[in-house]
């Protein structure tokens, strides 16, 4: 990987990316659950206040709220038709998702604090805050995810200085600096790793790969169970061998299509006896071939 979290490998990136329902289906639910809370909340305003207040901005709020839903589930429906264009795809329900909780306060909605006092203001801010962090987690592209919340510090930083004591503003830019480093530092390292770790498991998954392609080529039946006895793999020539279909999980089920009709070359009968000592150890059974037993009754046989 380069400083931009790129693979040098192509097929590294295209399978890094190829579990494309799964990634859909994960930001269909999270953004289907914003939605939802939405509903609920103009619902709560409606029951609580007997009214509800929709502005152009929240008109246009929901509006991209309920586009993204219906873009994810089309998505999701057609991945095979818009898997060439997923990127692009992607890139435009990222920057739906970013209008719909990006704060444009105060250049929107100054007069709605109004009403709160400062302890109340602080406390609204805060839950504010975790709403749109929440929304982060649904956003695709990891430099989207890094660069919006800067620009969303920026945006809200500059009137705020130019409208504050000035002895505060050097307070305010130094935790608007340490925030913004601690974001950019968290999401990078955490892209980083996770990165880092799915280069490890390509790596075992493609020497995994390896061996199985030697298993297949070879003429021997190979045949790996685990210890309950459940089949974890069967080569090509075992398959053959013994016709095993594919539903075909553990050696009951091996076993009940396999009959046998001779063995070759022709081994001798044995009978064998079961002399059990005891002892503070575990049991031990010894089996004694029944051609040994007949050597020694012929001579004790002998000698009398």
């Amino acid at each position: 990987m380069n400083i931009l979290l790129r693979f040098k490998q192509k097929n590294h990136a295209e399978a890094y990316a190829h579990d494309l329902q799964l990634q859909v289906t994960k930001r269909l639910a999270m953004v289907i659950i914003w939605a939802l809370l939405h509903v609920a909340e103009k619902f709560f305003s409606l029951g609580y206040y007997k009214a509800v207040s929709m502005t152009p901005y929240d008109i246009s709020k929901m509006t991209t709220i309920f586009v993204l839903v219906a873009g994810l589930v089309i998505l999701r429906c057609n991945l095979r038709r818009t898997r060439k264009f997923f990127t692009a795809v992607n890139l435009f329900l990222d920057l739906c998702l970013i209008w719909a909780q990006f704060v444009l306060y105060p250049l929107v909605g100054k007069g709605s604090l109004d009403i709160f006092t400062k302890l109340g203001i602080f406390a609204y801010s805060w839950l504010i805050c975790i709403s749109v962090i929440s929304t982060y987690l649904a956003i695709a592209n990891w430099w989207i995810k890094l660069s919006i919340p800067i620009i969303q510090i920026v945006y809200i930083l500059v009137p705020t200085i130019q409208q504050e004591h000035k002895l505060l503003s050097p307070v305010l830019i130094y935790l608007a600096c340490q925030s913004g480093v601690l974001y950019f530092s968290y999401i990078y390292i955490y892209e980083l790793f996770q990165r880092k770790d799915f280069l490890e498991k390509r790596k075992v998954y493609e020497n995994y790969e390896a061996i199985m392609r030697i298993f297949d080529d070879i003429i021997q039946g190979v045949i790996i169970v685990d210890p309950h006895y459940n089949i974890i793999y069967k080569n090509r020539t075992s398959g053959a061998m013994f016709n095993l279909a594919q539903n075909t999980r553990s050696l009951d089920s091996l076993f009940s299509h396999i009959q046998v009709k001779s063995i070759t070359p022709q081994l001798e009968v044995m009978s064998t006896e079961r002399i059990q000592t005891s002892s503070h150890d575990d049991s031990v059974i010894y089996n004694i071939l029944q051609n040994d037993q007949n050597k020694l009754f012929n001579r004790n046989r002998q000698q009398f």
